[in-house]
């Protein structure tokens, strides 16, 4: 082949790979279809009544649950005595498991022992039942009889047996005793921040050890937060009860049911180590 033919041969190759160049061409993208504003609308409002309707089925749960008692009038906090039974827990949903008993408390001299766990309360469960938490400390409040006695139906942890036992309770201090004593505050959170209408405020005085872990409750409230962003509050206690060389702590947080929504996530020490005995909490996410 001479020099006039390779030309040709290269010239023909090229124009061909231009060709080919042209005739190729990719594939259309499919476009995003633009989902029309009324659409997302509409969107927006199903997964609104979807989480509304969640909520209603939550309160379903404790409507049946709570239908059949027989509610006592409940006294004002300065009348009524609250009562402890000296364990801390982990709510779940078979109950409330025993994490640790306090010595010498109601729980310690019924036995009770750590991963037992509390079914029951005179017959009402405890723990989270269908995503609704009933919490251990309002149900003794609300079942134990002017002697501080209920029936609890316990899971050994030995055996796994289901047992009933009857538990005398504590006091946790006298209210009108001339040793009742108290510790003031607030708990406040964003203004911004908008809470589902049903959460509830859970604020506790705690013993701790030196490491800075919970022994007891001392005393503990429940109120429900609705539109107001800042919230007062009052615990009691026993001036007896209160060992000089432990840390007190003050703890809250706000719930929707079982699910914490904001705490404190400073410690905000009181009553002991010239702490004071008025706090102004701030929660947050």
């Amino acid at each position: 082949m001479n020099v006039r033919q390779m030309y040709l041969l290269v010239g023909i190759l090229f124009i061909s790979s231009i060709g080919l160049a042209m005739a190729w061409q990719p594939e259309p993208r499919p476009m995003r279809p633009v989902e029309p504003e009324s659409t997302r609308a509409k969107r927006s409002t199903r997964d609104r009544e979807d989480e509304d309707a969640a909520r209603r089925r939550r309160q379903d749960v404790r409507d049946q649950r709570d239908g059949r008692r027989n509610i006592k009038p409940r006294r004002s906090d300065r009348e009524r005595v609250r009562w402890q039974l000296g364990v801390t827990g982990r709510d779940t949903d078979v109950g409330v498991v025993v994490e640790r008993v306090i010595s010498n408390s109601a729980a310690s001299r019924a036995g009770f022992e750590r991963d037992d766990v509390i079914v029951t309360v005179n017959g009402y469960q405890v723990g989270v039942v269908d995503g609704v938490l009933f919490d251990l400390g309002d149900e003794l409040q609300q079942q134990a009889d002017d002697n501080g006695v209920v029936t609890m139906l316990i899971q050994n942890r030995r055996n796994r047996r289901l047992e009933n036992v009857r538990v005398q309770l504590d006091r946790a201090g006298g209210f009108n005793g001339p040793n009742r004593t108290i510790v003031t505050g607030t708990v406040s959170y964003r203004e911004r921040i908008a809470l589902p209408p049903r959460c509830v405020l859970s604020v506790e005085l705690l013993e701790l050890d030196r490491r800075g872990q919970r022994i007891r409750t001392v005393d503990s409230r429940r109120v429900a937060v609705g539109t107001q962003n800042t919230i007062a509050f009052e615990l009691n206690y026993d001036a007896r009860d209160i060992i000089p060389n432990r840390r007190y702590a003050v703890e809250a947080r706000i719930r929707d049911d079982a699910r914490t929504i904001m705490q404190n996530r400073s410690t905000y020490y009181v009553l002991t180590d010239n702490a004071p005995s008025h706090v102004d909490i701030r929660v947050q996410p």
